[in-house]
Parts: C-alpha cells; sequence; structure tokens
C-alpha cells in the first residue's frame, strides 16, 4: 500500500472514530433531556399535589384519635378477624375442655366473669351443645410464679371454630352478643368468618 492510500484509510478510520463520538455524545444528550423532562413532570406534579400530604396527616390524626378507642372496645369484645385471618394460626391455644379439667386452678378462665373453673366449664360445653366446631383457649398465662401462686395456668380468651350450619351460626353469635353486651362493647356480625373471639376484662 502506497503513502496515499494509507493517508486515505487513515482519514477514514478518524472519519468513523468522530461519526461514533458524536453519535454517542447525541445519544448521551437525548437521554439527558429525558431525565430532565421526567425531573421537571415530578417536579410540577408535587407541585399540585404539594396540599395533599398536610391533609392527609390531619386525617391519620383524626383517624387516631376518634378511631382507635372503637377498635380497642371491637377488642375487647372479642371482634373476630375477617376470614382467611386465623386467631388460632397465630396465637397457642388448648382445646377448652379438656384443658379446664386438667388444670387444678380454681378459676382458670376468665375469673372475673365465670369465677370458679367450674363454670367456665360448664360454658364451654354449652358453646359446643350450641354447635361449636372447637373452643379453645387462648392468651394462656402460664409462667412459674402464676403456677406456683394460683396451681395452675390461667387464660381469659376463648377462640371458638364456627360451623357452617345458618342456626348454629345464629346461636352462637347470640351468645357472643350477650358476652360483649356485658362488656358494653357493639357485638360481632356474621361476614363468614370461621372463627369467634371472646375476651373478659
Amino acid at each position: 500500500m502506497d503513502s496515499d492510500d494509507e493517508t486515505k484509510q487513515l482519514l477514514l478510520e478518524i472519519r468513523e472514530g468522530q461519526k461514533k463520538f458524536f453519535d454517542a455524545w447525541q445519544q448521551a444528550y437525548q437521554d439527558s433531556l429525558e431525565k430532565q423532562a421526567r425531573a421537571d413532570q415530578f417536579v410540577r406534579r408535587t407541585r399540585r399535589t404539594g396540599w395533599l400530604w398536610p391533609a392527609v396527616c390531619v386525617l391519620l390524626i383524626l383517624a387516631i384519635a376518634y378511631g382507635l378507642p372503637s377498635m380497642l372496645a371491637s377488642r375487647l369484645c372479642g371482634r373476630s378477624r375477617a376470614r382467611g385471618q386465623s386467631h388460632l394460626a397465630q396465637m397457642r391455644h388448648f382445646e377448652a375442655l379438656t384443658w379446664l379439667e386438667r388444670n387444678p386452678n380454681e378459676s382458670a378462665l376468665a375469673s372475673n366473669r365465670f369465677g370458679a373453673t367450674a363454670k367456665a366449664l360448664d360454658f364451654v360445653k354449652m358453646l359446643y351443645e350450641r354447635g361449636a366446631v372447637g373452643v379453645y383457649v387462648a392468651n394462656v398465662r402460664d409462667d412459674p410464679a402464676r403456677i406456683e401462686a394460683e396451681k395452675g395456668p390461667y387464660a381469659d380468651v376463648l377462640i371458638v371454630a364456627l360451623p357452617q350450619d345458618k342456626e348454629e351460626r345464629a346461636a352462637l353469635f347470640s351468645i357472643h352478643a350477650s358476652e360483649a353486651a356485658g362488656q358494653r362493647a357493639s357485638k360481632e356480625a356474621d361476614h363468614g368468618q370461621n372463627e369467634l373471639f371472646f375476651w373478659w376484662d
């Protein structure tokens, strides 16, 4: 290859390099324009909705101030969770009849409500008679100090597994409503849930 051919080849390579550099720069510039446009759009959207966050904060404060008491009342009267959310799956529990019959604590369940364990046993048997699929004690306190002082564990929660039969469900919800009234709390409606949650102060 003579010197003229070498010169032409070198010029072609330089031009190709320049073209590649220009194309890369142009792409980078276009990308920067797109990013800037997105940033400007975000700023405009934030300005338009800037009032929204203070409003959300106010609503949250009002919800806490006025919604929390009713939520606690629902918890106290044993509001059961929606279908698919199981107290039994999340709480340590024991079948109530067996637990009470074997418990030497003279007031093993909700002593403010039942007093003697025998009365709590009668209540559990009545739930079964009305159609409960299962009755379980939960929120069990079985620390050594309590066992030593009361001769056995103590619980203040019953979880009732509900049947499918409408009449049996209605009977159990009626019992729950009566217990809720004793706690000065609202009764539970039947939404197709699988459990009822009884809690006594």
